[in-house]
Order: C-alpha cells, then structure tokens, then sequence
C-alpha cells in the first residue's frame, strides 16, 4: 500500500517513520521517499488508515492519504 505522509524533511524522520510503521502487526516492510512523501508499505494483512495514524499520533508527522 502507499501512504502519504506529510511532515517528513530528513533522514531522521525517514527512519522514524519506517520504525514506527514496522512496529505495526503485520507490517513486513516499510520504504520511506522522502522526495515525495510516500510510504510504501508491505504488510500481511490489511491496515487501517486509523492504525497507521495512531502510530503517528505523538510526531509531527500525518497520514494524509492511503491507496490499497
């Protein structure tokens, strides 16, 4: 899936976003673009646009958008 983040300027936010989306059950792996601001996510099982935001409720960071 690809999800849209916005938020993310450097290196710093790359690596914690991947970290805090891997950290979601399921979730087998996580290639941040910083360029563009899309996530892509692999994962096993089907993730809510609410999961992937509550990841992100303590960072300056926002889902804005996900394509399945």
């Amino acid at each position: 899936m690809k999800v849209y983040v916005s938020g993310m300027t450097c290196m710093h936010c790359k690596m914690t976003v991947e970290r805090l989306f891997s950290q979601i059950d399921g979730v087998e792996k996580v290639e941040v673009d910083l360029t563009t601001g899309i996530v892509n996510v692999k994962s096993s099982k089907n993730i809510s646009k609410e999961v992937l935001e509550k990841s992100l409720e303590d960072t300056a960071y926002k889902v804005e958008k996900v394509e399945y």
